[in-house]
């Protein structure tokens, strides 16, 4: 196919912009993950072309299986080539071309050209006591992925004897069998020392579905990688009630004191009584003694000896037997079994070990509906989880849903997660099973990047890490996690009374004593609906309508609440407030100022008051004048509408909720941040001023 070489320079030219945005190109993302992290030797972000290598005994179908891959696999990014000298010529030498190309050039043609090569690696002969290597030094610095088609002996040796276009030595299945086994073990071997993505495909040659999704794994990018995690934590995080605190944990060695990746292999070991390729655990030493050591080629290499591993089926039963041996530790388990009760607090397992087992795990320990598992281990789901991906879903978490994360994680891998993290916290296990290498990683991250963290120590009588002073410790996980719920933000925005009730105050016909009795009602709205479930409710003694004595209800410490009506725009709504509240005090504040100390002196709690929190400026100035004097007073902001953007992080009112409890009740939030003036402004509207500039 002469014109393919040519293609591939067209192709390699006019790169498109790639689909899949990289969460490293938000700038307050730009910190790498840990230096151990590396990317291996093999550049696997989207700025290099990835290059599949196809091979397999000869009739083995790779011939077959190319044609399908050029006229059936639809991805035009994808070029196909017969012959591995394409590949010391023409293809490697456009592959250098580009990557001499500027940054700008670069960006502006993102996605990479693919490439899928069919090659031989080795003829052998059953006269001759080895083989012969026909393999290049360049085939080894083009590839990104080797893919093997493992046909079996017997169909492999029909093929050779039935093809009628190839002159072929005679082999027999003995001999094919030694052939394949050399050739795979070698390949691997190379693979490994060189960085390059190593799997076989025993498939059938029209199972096309698998192929495709082998070839859409093996041309899975960083970027694309980290896109798809993201995708998934959006899947299992969401609520309506933000901000939220979410704890993020990592699995094994975390929750658990077994490593359920060597387990696995285990239990492997013990089915299949030594008859496959076994030898240990081979993801750990894929870690421990590659040259990839924890990049993401080496979680996808993972990923590929899990695939080979065990098909579907018995994949599922060996994560059964794994997760039947797997307890959690009692405080951990207890922290999550807790969270159905708490709708503000979420868990999220991020795992770069099975998702399967993990899954299992939590069902077994009644979880699985409240505790949602991220994490891959078989192609089919689509990514991997790398120290990378588990910072960026932190990130993300804090940055797209204005979420509070706790992390806690055991490891130096978990560090990138613990230090993106708003609080961490540092799991320490018996010392014949927690990392050897932790203790020094994590005095460097204290020492040099900034780390803060707790320590929880399981069982609780295991020998801490470093001094507790400078890794304190975690009594009980739930309380030290619940007791930093400061911001509490309650909202009516998509149920039908919201909307009934939003009517009249966004209706631009409506002004005046009209919008002011509907400013009313919602504020007595709030305080029945949500202002009730706060404070809780007292009892007082009442007549019946009967005669006879009975029990009512108002609002806890009542008389010692104050409600602040914050000028102008506030005061109608406070007036529905003090409707339903008619024993508390009521004061008129045009600015922070007029909160005197006479108002607060022996009040238990106050109430501000206004129509719209926008930026949360003016909100902020009569929080902290209140609490500068006052600081235990309990505040409960009652709004019609809150700017959602107000209460990020970095934000002023979410740093008011580090200084103190802050409860927010509104009838509805906002994305639109807009500053009203004359006739578009809410206290002209109010009060018929919308000549006033």
């Amino acid at each position: 196919m002469p014109a393919a070489g040519e293609h591939a320079l067209d192709l390699l030219e006019s790169w498109t912009e790639s689909p899949f945005p990289s969460p490293m190109d938000r700038p307050d993302e730009q910190k790498a993950a840990r230096p151990d992290v590396s990317h291996g030797v093999h550049d696997m972000s989207s700025s290099r072309p990835r290059i599949i290598g196809l091979y397999g005994l000869p009739g083995s179908g790779k011939t077959r299986m190319l044609e399908w891959i050029m006229t059936s696999f639809h991805d035009p990014s994808l070029l196909c080539f017969e012959g591995s000298d394409l590949i010391a010529g023409t293809v490697t030498e456009n592959c250098q071309t580009f990557m001499t190309l500027s940054p700008e050039a670069k960006e502006s043609s993102r996605k990479a050209a693919m490439t899928a090569f069919k090659s031989h690696f080795m003829f052998w002969t059953e006269d001759e006591d080895t083989g012969r290597t026909v393999y290049t030094k360049a085939d080894l610095e083009a590839y990104t992925s080797i893919v093997y088609l493992d046909a079996s002996k017997d169909d492999i040796e029909r093929r050779r004897a039935q093809d009628v276009q190839r002159q072929r030595d005679v082999a027999h299945s003995w001999h094919l069998q030694r052939w394949k086994d050399e050739e795979k073990a070698r390949l691997r071997e190379l693979c490994r020392e060189h960085g390059i993505l190593f799997s076989t495909m025993t498939a059938e040659p029209d199972d096309y579905g698998h192929i495709a999704d082998i070839l859409h794994y093996h041309l899975c990018t960083v970027e694309m990688n980290e896109s798809l995690v993201l995708a998934e934590v959006d899947k299992v995080v969401t609520s309506k009630q933000e901000p939220q605190i979410v704890v993020v944990l990592d699995a094994d060695k975390t929750l658990a004191a077994v490593d359920t990746g060597a387990l696995y292999w285990e239990l492997l070991r013990g089915r299949i009584d030594g008859t496959a390729d076994v030898d240990g655990d081979p993801v750990s030493r894929l870690f421990k003694h590659s040259a990839w050591k924890y990049s993401y080629a080496a979680f996808k290499q993972a990923t590929l000896l899990y695939e080979e591993s065990a098909a579907t089926s018995a994949f599922e039963r060996l994560c059964d037997l794994t997760a039947a041996q797997v307890d959690l530790f009692p405080e951990l388990l207890s922290l999550l079994q807790c969270g159905p009760d708490r709708p503000n607090l979420k868990a999220l397992v991020i795992t770069s070990g099975l998702r399967r087992v993990w899954e299992k795990v939590l069902v077994r320990h009644g979880l699985r509906s409240n505790v949602s598992v991220v994490g891959g281990g078989r192609m089919s789901d689509g990514y991997v989880i790398t120290p990378l991906s588990k910072r960026n879903a932190v990130q993300h978490l804090q940055l797209r849903h204005q979420m509070r994360v706790w992390a806690v994680g055991d490891s130096p891998l978990d560090l990138p997660m613990l230090q993106a993290a708003d609080r961490a916290i540092v799991v320490v296990t018996a010392e014949e099973v927690r990392s050897r290498t932790m203790e020094s990683a994590l005095q460097t991250a204290i020492d040099h990047e900034g780390l803060v963290a707790l320590q929880l120590l399981l069982p609780a009588h295991v020998r801490p890490r470093l001094s507790t002073d400078r890794l304190p410790l975690v009594d009980d996980i739930y309380r030290t996690i619940m007791s930093d719920t400061h911001l509490q933000f309650h909202h009516f925005t998509e149920t039908a009374g919201a909307k009934l009730l939003m009517t009249p105050m966004r209706d631009a016909q409506i002004s005046g004593v009209t919008l002011r009795e509907a400013h009313r009602r919602v504020g007595w709205f709030l305080a029945i609906q949500c202002l009730s479930a706060v404070l809780n409710l007292d009892r007082k003694p009442i007549i019946h309508v009967q005669g006879q004595n009975t029990d009512g209800y108002c609002f806890e410490n009542e008389a010692r609440t104050t409600i602040v009506a914050m000028m102008r725009g506030g005061e109608p709504m406070a007036f529905g407030v003090n409707d339903a509240m008619p024993t508390s005090h009521f004061v008129h504040a045009f600015e922070a100022r007029d909160v005197t100390k006479l108002h607060l002196d022996k009040q238990r709690t106050v109430v501000l008051v206004d129509a719209v929190v926008n930026s949360g400026a003016s909100l902020v100035e009569f929080v902290r004048h209140i609490r500068g004097g006052h600081p235990r007073i309990r505040i409960i902001v009652v709004a019609g509408v809150v700017h959602q953007g107000s209460l990020y992080r970095g934000e002023a009112i979410h740093g008011l909720s580090k200084e103190g409890h802050l409860t927010i009740i509104a009838l509805r939030t906002s994305d639109n941040s807009f500053k009203g003036s004359r006739t578009t402004d809410t206290g002209n509207r109010l009060f018929m001023t919308t000549h006033l500039k």
